[in-house]
């Protein structure tokens, strides 16, 4: 949920001319404001299931959780600046489950 909320939060004011990150804008797309928002909130709402399913044991969480990182990943490569990196860094760690956590079995 925390990252819904900062992604919103990054996404939602509308972005200054000389801000260190221009969300609304994609270095491959041009203007992708609308995008970005649509991006976050999916990102979030996926996250949030992911995060019920895990709160109840349900055995689909991780691959929940793990399609709501690749959507992250998705919302900041599109407006990728390298202050991402952090973030991305996040998301990879994201989906693989960590400390002998559940693993995806095929």
């Amino acid at each position: 949920m925390a990252n819904w909320l900062i992604h919103l939060a990054i996404r939602l004011p509308s972005p200054k001319v000389d801000a260190p990150m221009q969300t609304a804008h994609s270095w491959l797309l041009g203007d992708v404001r609308a995008l970005s928002l649509v991006l976050a909130v999916v990102c979030g709402l996926v996250l949030i299931a992911g995060g019920v399913g895990y709160l109840t044991s349900a055995g689909w969480w991780p691959v929940v959780v793990i399609a709501g990182a690749a959507v992250s990943a998705v919302l900041m490569a599109v407006t990728f600046t390298p202050r991402w990196l952090a973030a991305l860094a996040i998301d990879v760690a994201r989906g693989r489950p960590a400390g002998g956590g559940p693993h995806l079995s095929a």
